[in-house]
């Protein structure tokens, strides 16, 4: 099944190579569990926002076209039904499968992120470059190091990442200053 991004005309992505009503392909995606129309509704609804957010971590289409595809697969066996909650996981769930990713095939090493200072919450004194933020990220936990995605790469204030998470502002910003003074002493050996 060959679906169009109308968002980005270049971009196509196939997902009848990992499944997608092909009995054959693969044991673990069988057609039965597979609804075409709704992966169709989902593809056209998110499929720009799942795309750009898998690029901005990545910085790699090809990744990032690989990541999306992972998340639709997911999303196909584990979606909410709430739409108003499907939005926030198909985020978190890329920004995992980004995360995963970039920890499996060290793509870190080769990200061209600029050198600004990306503050996140902090004054200019606790600033981080978005570099320096990506190298530090695989020796953090899972969820720390997705909200320092979200602060340094997507550029979102507390109140956003509080949102999208689901936790506090205030939890945000001491988990943020713990990855602030771990990145430190990582960086400084």
């Amino acid at each position: 099944m060959r679906l169009r991004n109308r968002y980005n005309a270049g971009s196509t992505v196939v997902l009848g190579a990992v499944g997608v009503g092909d009995r054959a392909a693969s044991p673990c995606y069988r057609a039965a569990d597979v609804d075409k129309e709704r992966l169709a509704h989902l593809y056209s609804e998110y499929g720009a926002v799942v795309f750009r957010r898998a690029r901005a971590v990545l910085r790699h289409e090809e990744d990032a076209r690989d990541v999306m595809q992972e998340v639709f697969l997911k999303a196909m066996q584990k979606l909410p039904d709430d739409v108003d909650a499907q939005l926030p996981w198909l985020y978190r769930v890329t920004t995992n499968e980004s995360l995963g990713m970039l920890r499996k095939r060290k793509v870190r090493r080769h990200v061209g992120l600029e050198e600004a200072p990306a503050t996140a919450g902090g004054g200019e004194e606790d600033a981080l470059t978005r570099a320096q933020a990506v190298r530090v990220l695989d020796r953090v936990d899972k969820r720390t190091a997705e909200l320092a995605v979200y602060a340094y790469i997507d550029g979102m204030t507390t109140e956003e990442i509080a949102r999208v998470s689901g936790i506090s502002r205030k939890t945000v910003g001491k988990r943020l200053a713990r990855f602030r003074d771990k990145a430190r002493r990582i960086l400084e050996r």
